[in-house]
């Protein structure tokens, strides 16, 4: 079952859920949250619960590091403008057709993204 979708969102794959904003709607730089555009890979998308969640970064590194969503809140916050495309971003208008999900060309959108810097974390290796 496809969740309801804002009226200016277009079900571009029910399943797995993939939406496009009416390009119309856009008048922008930064795209609204609900007209962000969706890629799911996956159908059964996983909850997870943020109090027993935790983020490990181990392999290639001096110093590997397990964190908690708790801890990641209380590191410092940085915000960039980045802009997400999906690579298959107007994917319908390709001639010959190719495989994959038939996006229109509303699969890319700009946000401002905050998050805590792993790089100043106590325990974070550093190069």
């Amino acid at each position: 079952m496809v969740p309801e979708q804002p009226a200016d969102q277009i079900v571009v794959c029910e399943d797995p859920l993939c939406t496009e904003p009416l390009l119309t709607s856009l008048d922008s730089f930064v795209t609204p949250v609900d007209l962000f555009f969706v890629r799911h890979h996956f159908s059964d998308v996983p909850k997870l619960d943020a109090t027993t969640w935790t983020l490990t970064i181990d392999g290639e590194v001096e110093n590997s590091l397990n964190i908690s969503y708790q801890e990641l809140l209380k590191l410092p916050q940085r915000t960039l403008p980045i802009t997400f495309e999906c690579a298959g971003n107007s994917r319908a208008g390709m001639s010959p057709p190719v495989e994959g999900v038939l996006w229109g060309n509303g699969a890319v959108g700009n946000a401002e993204w905050t998050g805590g810097l792993i790089a100043r974390c106590p325990n974070a290796s550093r190069d």
